[in-house]
């Protein structure tokens, strides 16, 4: 497991909380989500003690295997680089990306 792995299963594990998205616009507004370790699954879920909530009807699973695709997309996006038209949309990349800066990346 690599290190960015295992900072977010560390992180979310003993720390559960909200996150706020990260959107790049300047017109858009910052929706807030619920991250947490479940069965060892990161689980993005409706926030708990924030507002407006992320839109989110269900919870989803991170798919974890993509974390360090993950960090590169959001690497790339903070040095400016355009990543929306990379297909990844179903990679959850906006919570990824709230998760990648809560965590200091």
């Amino acid at each position: 497991m690599n290190e960015i792995v295992k900072k977010i299963y560390k992180e979310y594990t003993f720390f559960p909380r909200d996150v706020q998205t990260n959107p790049m616009q300047k017109n858009a507004t910052s929706r807030w989500f619920h991250v947490s370790n479940i069965g060892n699954e990161i689980v993005i879920s409706k926030a708990v003690g924030h507002s407006p909530s992320s839109k989110i009807t269900r919870n989803r699973t991170l798919d974890i295997v993509n974390a360090e695709k993950m960090v590169d997309l959001y690497l790339r996006r903070k040095k400016g680089m355009r990543v929306a038209d990379d297909g990844l949309e179903a990679w959850n990349k906006s919570y990824w990306f709230g998760i990648l800066k809560d965590l200091g990346y």
